[in-house]
This record gives structure tokens, sequence and C-alpha cells, in this order.
């Protein structure tokens, strides 16, 4: 369950660290997200060790986690979130007519 003082916590610790020092660590969130990503993605063929993907899948949700409270202090401090949920859709919808237009190709 998101606590109901999600948006006034965003605020109160982006407004302490301050937009250069969070632009910095959404940085290094993203870099410690790639990793994990990679290591689930190794965990994913290792079907011998189920304790690897476990592993791995609760890591990549920390790191997810870690990655989207920094991107919403971001869009906080820019101002931006209306902007970047928009973008968001657009680009969703752009990659929706991909895949639609590559099953039609695949029809053909």
């Amino acid at each position: 369950m998101i606590d109901m003082n999600y948006e006034k916590n965003i605020a109160m610790i982006a407004g302490y660290y301050g937009e250069e020092h969070q632009l910095i660590q959404t940085a290094e969130e993203c870099a410690e997200l790639a990793q994990a990503a990679i290591k689930m993605c190794n965990a994913l063929t290792a079907e011998d060790h189920p304790e690897a993907k476990r592993d791995a899948r609760a890591a990549l949700i920390g790191e997810i986690a870690d990655v989207l409270v920094m991107c919403e202090q971001i869009a906080y401090l820019e101002d931006c979130a209306d902007d970047v949920r928009r973008v968001m859709d657009e680009k969703m919808q752009r990659q929706i007519g991909r895949i639609n237009n590559r099953q039609m190709e695949r029809i053909r």
C-alpha cells in the first residue's frame, strides 16, 4: 500500500538534498539498476539455481524502486511530472504501433 504522504515525502527528500545531488544520485541508481537487470537476465537461464533467480529478482525490485523514487524527485524538482507522463504515453503509443506493424508484417 502506498503511503498517503508519498508526494509530501518526495518533496521533502528532494528539497533537502537539492537538484544537483539528486541528479547525480539518480545516475548512480540507474547504473545499479542496469547491473541488477543484467544479473536477472543471467539468472533466468540458471534453472538449476532457483535461489539465484530469487536473489536477482529481489535485487531488481529494490533497484527499480530506487530509480522510480529518484525519478519522482527529479520530476518534482523540475516541476515536470505531467510532461513526463505525457511523453511516456507518447512513447508507449509509438512502441505499440511498432509492435502492431510487425505483427501485421508477419501475417502477410
